[in-house]
């Protein structure tokens, strides 16, 4: 993306090349320019799998478990294939998987960052894909959407080693609802903070509606603990929504660069979710104040485990608090965003050229989820625009060019490379071409 907006493409990794993976999801970038992808499912054919590190795995298909962590070089040359499979197993009453396995596993990696610095990488297991795929309206089980964190020593690049995997806790509202609504359920992201004094990283869950924070993601164990619930910022996203976070349906979670702030996406909950007389969610974006929590390093003292804290935020001192929010497609049921990304890039007047900041002014988000699942979205694009002390504004001047309304609509017939139709706008990142960045 050099010669920006000209993109040239330099490489492509087929199935063939990863067959001890499948359904690839999320990845990070090294500062090397290699990247680290998460592959969801297992091994392509079912039954043992072995590894050119030397692991063995019993699989149970396409799309199954256990998934893998695969690193590519800058052309998309496969560099190494990992197992995410806990060796010994995982917790059998809480990993279930169809076709079910000898030994039981919660591994399939779907959101990932790094901390070079500290040689750490971090995954979070988010379900079996198959089975969202196969029949996404009647889930078979609860438990095959996974509850698990994973850390990895990378101190080998191409050869990464499972240091850790962590069972997220349940929460306090957890025997209200079905299991698939406890807190801990469907891990889908996880980041890590930035600055070289912190340690910590945070993980959010799609179906729990929660976020959890470890101090430490170096430790042996690291330590998980619940420090918000998407329903204490649901009334600030809109003001007719409930304070449940059950089924907020929550995407995207990421620090700012200088871990002030905590940036979250939640797509919203659909109506008659948690019963037939419920209303449903309206979904948007929400910044947290971490800056008391982050700052506490192992110390810190914050634990939703009350029904109120679910609800109004955590009692303890050193909790976050909702700084801004913004509704996308406000009194509207589980439309707003999966994904985002902030500008990390301003404009440096006395050269004319873009530099990095520590204070993002603004972030994208986009409005898709898995249409078969029943959360659709508009195929919007959206700017929300941030404040210094976490405001967040829908940018009402971002507007389609064909229709005047706001956000950037991705149902159209004609795009710049031809006559290709509607089509669904899942990540974005913002970018800069060399030549303008100083």
């Amino acid at each position: 993306m050099s010669e920006l907006p000209k993109i040239k493409l330099k490489g492509v990794s087929l199935p063939t090349q990863t067959l001890g993976g499948s359904v690839p999801d999320a990845y990070w970038t090294l500062k090397d320019g290699t990247t680290y992808g998460t592959y969801m499912g297992g091994p392509v054919v079912p039954g043992p799998y072995t590894y050119k590190n030397g692991q063995t795995v019993i699989g149970n298909g396409f799309a199954g478990s256990p998934g893998a962590l695969i690193r590519f070089d800058r052309n998309g040359k496969v560099l190494s294939e990992t197992s995410a499979a806990t060796p010994q197993g995982d917790n059998a009453k809480i990993c279930e998987n169809l076709p079910t396995l000898g030994k039981p596993t919660c591994a399939n990696p779907h959101g990932i960052q790094a901390r070079e610095d500290l040689n750490t990488l971090v995954t979070s297991d988010y379900a079996e894909p198959r089975n969202i795929i196969l029949d996404p309206v009647k889930q078979p089980s609860p438990y095959l959407r996974r509850p698990t964190v994973r850390t990895w020593d990378i101190s080998d690049r191409n050869n990464p080693k499972l240091r850790a995997v962590s069972y997220l806790p349940e929460g306090p509202r957890a025997k209200d609802y079905d299991p698939l609504f406890s807190e801990n359920r469907a891990v889908m992201e996880v980041t890590v903070t930035n600055l070289p004094g912190h340690k910590g990283a945070f993980a959010q869950t799609m179906q729990g509606g929660a976020v959890f924070y470890t101090p430490d993601i170096t430790a042996k164990r690291p330590r998980w603990t619940q420090v918000f619930d998407d329903g204490a910022a649901a009334g600030k996203i809109f003001p007719g929504n409930d304070a449940i976070g059950a089924s907020s349906n929550g995407g995207w979670i990421q620090t700012s660069p200088d871990d002030r702030f905590l940036y979250r996406a939640i797509t919203g909950r659909q109506p008659k979710t948690l019963g037939p007389d419920d209303p449903g969610s309206t979904g948007g974006v929400y910044v947290l104040d971490i800056s008391k929590l982050v700052a506490a390093g192992t110390d810190f003292t914050c634990k939703i485990d009350t029904r109120w804290e679910s609800e109004n935020g955590g009692k303890e001192d050193d909790c976050p608090t909702v700084a801004g929010a913004a509704a996308i497609n406000p009194g509207v049921s589980g439309a707003g965003p999966h994904w985002g990304a902030y500008d990390n890039f301003v404009l440096d007047p006395s050269s004319d050229k873009y530099v990095e900041t520590q204070s993002p002014t603004r972030l994208a988000v986009s409005n898709y989820f898995v249409a078969r699942s029943g959360l659709d979205g508009d195929h919007k694009v959206n700017i929300v625009k941030l404040g210094k002390d976490g405001t967040a504004t829908v940018d009402r001047t971002f507007r389609d060019e064909f229709t005047g309304q706001v956000g950037v609509n991705f149902n159209r017939k004609s795009w710049p490379h031809g006559d290709f139709g509607n089509t669904k706008p899942h990540s974005e990142l913002f970018v800069i071409a060399e030549r303008d960045l100083r």
